[in-house]
């Protein structure tokens, strides 16, 4: 049972009042436009479907941590948590392809500084849910998507309703990171193979347009 909820009766993904279903359901809508378009072979457009399609259900459901809902309101502070690390941990928790968790994780920011690179525009570490033991402060964000799960069950529910993916369940949770610590180490990144490295790029350059369109209002 939730502990505490958002005053609205839906999770909102924007400060607009557009629901976290509403959003993903038109970032779905833009994703087949952008496939249709995309110069490869069908085989290839067909898994490269399935996966962003997977990428975008999950990206933004972080947003239902009470926190960030409370953030949207008038006059309220940012959070100051990146929800997008949380849609991770759902998404590792889903067992989806490490790809498809690493475009999710990265779609707004980059993977964390090696303490030689500028840190801007980078995630942090301390935020992951990295095995064995995470730090302090990702428990308090799990807890706090955890207090909203009633009210996100809603707007999850309604999203396996579009994506049409075998992959997905209803089921709730969240999990430690399940992407090896080299996906987030861009010292060793290229002992990565290629083409998975250039597929996971494609598909996070693939989730960041659909989500950049859909929240321009641009169709």
């Amino acid at each position: 049972m939730a502990t505490e909820m958002t005053t609205s009766a839906r999770i909102l993904a924007k400060d607009s009042g557009e629901t976290l279903a509403e959003h993903t359901i038109c970032c779905l809508e833009i994703a087949e436009s952008v496939l249709a378009n995309l110069p490869f072979e069908e085989s290839k457009i067909a898994t490269i479907s399935d996966d962003l399609r997977e990428a975008i259900a999950l990206h933004d459901t972080g947003k239902a941590a009470t926190g960030f809902q409370k953030s949207l309101r008038k006059g309220s502070k940012r959070w100051g948590r990146r929800h997008e690390v949380v849609s991770a941990s759902f998404a590792s928790f889903q067992k989806l392809k490490e790809e498809i968790i690493f475009a999710v994780l990265t779609h707004h920011k980059m993977i964390p500084s090696n303490g030689i690179l500028p840190c801007k525009g980078c995630l942090h570490f301390e935020e992951i849910p990295l095995a064995p033991e995470p730090c302090p402060v990702w428990f308090k964000m799990a807890k706090e998507w955890e207090e909203n799960n009633q009210l996100f069950a809603v707007e999850w529910s309604e999203i396996l309703s579009k994506v049409n993916s075998k992959n997905l369940s209803a089921n709730l949770g969240l999990s430690c990171l399940a992407l090896p610590e080299i996906w987030l180490d861009s010292m060793k990144q290229g002992k990565l193979d290629f083409q998975r490295r250039l597929y996971a790029s494609l598909l996070r350059g693939l989730l960041m347009s659909c989500d950049h369109v859909a929240s321009s209002n641009a169709r």
